[in-house]
């Protein structure tokens, strides 16, 4: 089983942006108090990452669940301009469905 995770640095407009992408399953030892990482991030960021917001990066984070934002924004309201959530997951799918629902994010 092949985990890869890539930050590549984007610049937008004078902007440095971080965009991490991650691909295959969350294994046992991503997780640290049952968290990912990108919770980590949110709430946990290292005095790096916290640099590179504060030199303009903005981190955009896919697929996080709609009370996980709504945390994030709540407690880091300070670094909100450093965040970008794409591909939200609201909490309950439709009635009769399995499948997540995401909010739309108004990015096409």
């Amino acid at each position: 089983m092949n985990i890869s995770r890539q930050a590549f640095p984007l610049r937008l407009g004078g902007f440095l942006c971080l965009v991490a992408v991650a691909s295959g399953p969350v294994v046992a030892g991503d997780k640290e108090a049952g968290m990912s990482w990108e919770e980590r991030r949110l709430f946990q960021p290292t005095a790096s990452q916290l640099e590179q917001e504060r030199l303009g990066g903005v981190f955009i984070y896919d697929g996080l669940d709609e009370a996980t934002v709504d945390r994030a924004i709540y407690l880091n309201f300070e670094r909100i301009q450093s965040m970008m959530f794409v591909r939200v997951k609201h909490p309950l799918p439709p009635p009769g469905e399995d499948l997540p629902v995401y909010l739309d994010d108004g990015c096409d």
